[in-house]
């Protein structure tokens, strides 16, 4: 397969297309591409607890490290609810996590394991939740942004045409693609940090479903860059971004 990009194990295959962002990432941050049925079993591993619980985060985020059955590899991912949500770096951070989680599990006669009496009430509890919950808890409510927290039109204008230069967004196509619903959320303030996430549906390179490029940008001193962080967007609210649509569809 070395000498052929093509997976032959996808032939006569196919990927839904909620689940191709995570298999992008997976391919980005690991290089690895799974081979039919595994992303099944992966899901069926963390139902079942036997994946391992990580780390929990804001807004019904969880972390789980996974066991790929094919390769033997242990990658991160994000579940918000049972919803997978993307891929993590393999940090040192979560590779620590990772060790101490484990010093907390016991086998069980079916394989799988649970927490031991000196796992934290709050860990367990966490982990009920995310094997029970069918979808993302609604976020509380919160209060409209301030007029002068909402980016400027000029700004708007700078975000659609950063994140139309990026690959996802069709930058190289060479076939014409076509874009509606557009959303941007933000300013979020994430760790000292002022980003934005733009979300889009674009059709034309995919006969069926449209795809939906997402990016991620970091705003400093008046400056705008994209990062590698899509988990940081999950459960804000966003507005609609017809600036992406008439600038993308525009070209």
């Amino acid at each position: 397969m070395a000498d052929d990009p093509f997976d032959r194990r996808w032939l006569g295959a196919s990927i839904p297309i909620e689940h191709w962002h995570f298999h992008r990432r997976l391919l980005a941050r690991y290089g690895l591409v799974l081979a039919p049925g595994e992303f099944a079993r992966m899901m069926k591993d963390i139902r079942s607890r036997r994946a391992l619980l990580v780390e929990t985060r804001p807004r019904n985020r969880c972390v789980f490290s996974v066991r790929l059955g094919a390769t033997g590899e242990r990658i991160f991912v994000v579940m918000v609810g049972l919803r997978l949500v993307t891929a993590l770096k393999p940090s040192a951070k979560l590779r620590r996590l990772r060790s101490e989680r484990l010093a907390l599990r016991e086998p069980r006669s079916d394989g799988g394991v649970v927490l031991n009496a000196r796992a934290t009430i709050g860990a367990a509890l966490a982990l009920t939740v995310a094997l029970t919950v069918t979808g993302a808890l609604a976020a509380p409510g919160r209060a409209k942004p301030a007029s002068e927290d909402a980016p400027s039109p000029a700004l708007k204008q700078r975000i659609a045409a950063l994140a139309l230069k990026q690959v996802d967004f069709g930058s190289v196509s060479l076939l014409p693609v076509r874009f509606a619903g557009s959303r941007l959320a933000g300013p979020i303030e994430d760790g000292g940090r002022t980003l934005y996430c733009v979300s889009s549906r674009m059709s034309g390179r995919s006969f069926d479903k449209p795809e939906r490029p997402k990016a991620v940008m970091r705003y400093a001193a008046d400056r705008l860059e994209v990062i590698d962080d899509d988990e940081v967007c999950t459960g804000h609210r966003s507005q609609p971004f017809p600036e992406l649509d008439a600038l993308g569809n525009a070209r």
